[in-house]
């Protein structure tokens, strides 16, 4: 397991190093579990579709990494069940991802969580970790994922913000939210 100041670590340091957020994992899955259903729709501006709040692709990513690294140890520990659980969490952060509308953006972030996902999987695979109770269970995730319609939906919503964006916005609007600098060219009046 490799960190940022440390070249390696093993499984178990790395386990006892993350514990630290656990509450917070704790948090998210409950979360989680309080809405079964799919996010909502995102508030913000319609008419300024690049208004929009973002959500914290970077930090989403970031715990996403962390849970499979923890996953990973807790295979190469000989803990499948505590293994699952972390790739259930990952899971169940995709779903963040789809709030409508689904941009690219989100799409691409998913499909790199998807791949810590498959990948960790793996390695329980290649390590011959995994136990019955645990690939039922992964095996039943695994039927939910589906990359190309969330990255078909992005492209048809960003089609539909740029279009819509040139339609509403005047020029010194949207210097305000581009950066037009790196152009080298005065600002639009």
């Amino acid at each position: 397991v490799f960190r940022d100041r440390d070249p390696a670590c093993a499984a178990a340091d790395y386990l006892a190093w993350s514990d630290q957020f656990r509450p917070a994992f704790d948090l998210v899955r409950e979360a989680l579990r309080r809405s079964q259903v799919s996010p909502g729709r995102n508030a913000g501006d319609d008419e300024r579709p690049y208004a929009q709040p973002i959500p914290n692709f970077v930090g989403v990513r970031v715990v996403a990494q962390t849970l499979a690294q923890r996953a990973q140890c807790q295979l190469l520990l000989g803990q499948p069940a505590n293994a699952l659980q972390e790739l259930a969490l990952i899971h169940e952060l995709r779903r963040g991802l789809s709030a409508k509308p689904v941009t690219l953006v989100a799409a691409m972030i998913d499909v790199a969580i998807t791949g810590l996902y498959v990948d960790t999987l793996t390695d329980g695979l290649r390590l011959q970790a995994w136990r019955e109770p645990e690939l039922v269970a992964l095996q039943q995730q695994l039927e939910g994922i589906g990359l190309l319609p969330p990255g078909q939906a992005g492209f048809r919503t960003e089609r539909a913000a740029v279009c819509q964006t040139l339609q509403v916005m005047k020029a010194g609007e949207f210097a305000e939210y581009f950066d037009l600098s790196l152009l080298d060219e005065p600002r639009p009046s």
